[in-house]
């Protein structure tokens, strides 16, 4: 990531949904460059209180006319040159338009191709800014996916927000795990007993705490209750005191607050499967 300019520390925008869009984009960069690069510049106009994330890759690049149905689903005529489907980018870009923005994507055959993702930044009044050179190690980002551990398992994730599930799912399945999706507490329950039984069990269990028709505390009790045994991280996006506490209590071996950083979940994650006899350990997780 580089910073051009000077960017806000703060801006005031919807984080998960801000993120999704950028994952997305991001996403499709990687499918469009086999060998090449991938990179986000991020530049701010403080005058019309935008902020701009440019996707930049040097993959095969896109013609005019693809350049025009690019965000319409389904619609490339060139799955190679345009990623497998429209459905991430137009999604990007309706999380951007309800976020006082917008997506737009500049592309020539054989040169790459730019998406720019703006968002309103809200008032930038009083809100300091943090610049920037490429020399500048500050803004490299601080572990690139091969600094990561791998993540040699199978992950059940059990979360109803959509946000959530794309963009969590994105960088566990990114990191090398195989993950699986339950949409509240009692699937989640019935997946994981199901796969055991089976002889296929899940190696770690993401278990968001506020869901219908179960939440993660009754949830996870149950799972104890029938004999699971696997490793269960609770998630919270409302961290308060004593919340590390319930969980643990509840049958959780471990909690992570929402958002949770890239580097942290993988970190997390990898360790947890790590810690079962026949896994070779990975890499102690940070402090979080």
């Amino acid at each position: 990531t580089e910073v051009r300019g000077e960017v806000p520390e703060l801006i005031q925008t919807d984080s998960l949904r801000a993120q999704q869009a950028l994952v997305n984009l991001v996403d499709n960069a990687i499918k469009l460059t086999e060998g090449g690069t991938v990179r986000v510049v991020v530049e701010c106009d403080r005058g019309q209180e935008k902020i701009r994330f440019h996707v930049i890759d040097d993959g095969v690049g896109m013609t005019s006319a693809q350049v025009a149905r690019v965000f319409q689903p389904f619609q490339h005529s060139d799955a190679k040159a345009a990623g497998s489907t429209g459905l991430g980018l137009t999604l990007s870009r309706r999380i951007a338009e309800l976020l006082g923005g917008t997506v737009q994507v500049e592309s020539a055959p054989g040169k790459g191709c730019t998406f720019i993702l703006e968002l309103a930044t809200g008032s930038l009044d009083g809100i300091p800014s943090m610049s920037a050179t490429p020399e500048d190690p500050s803004v490299a980002e601080s572990q690139t996916w091969s600094d990561l551990p791998h993540i040699d398992g199978r992950v059940l994730l059990v979360e109803d927000g959509p946000d959530n599930q794309t963009i969590l799912s994105h960088i566990l399945r990114r990191a090398g795990g195989e993950v699986t999706l339950a949409d509240d507490g009692q699937q989640g329950v019935d997946l994981a007993l199901e796969a055991a039984k089976e002889g296929r069990g899940f190696d770690v269990i993401l278990m968001d705490i506020e869901m219908p028709v179960l939440d993660g505390y009754a949830a996870t009790r149950k799972l104890r209750g029938a004999g699971f045994g696997g490793q269960i991280i609770a998630l919270t996006a409302h961290a308060m005191e004593g919340d590390e506490e319930r969980c643990i209590a509840a049958g959780c071996d471990h909690y992570l607050s929402k958002p949770v950083e890239r580097a942290t979940l993988v970190h997390v994650v990898a360790h947890r499967i790590g810690l079962r006899s026949d896994a070779k350990p990975a890499p102690a997780p940070p402090t979080v």
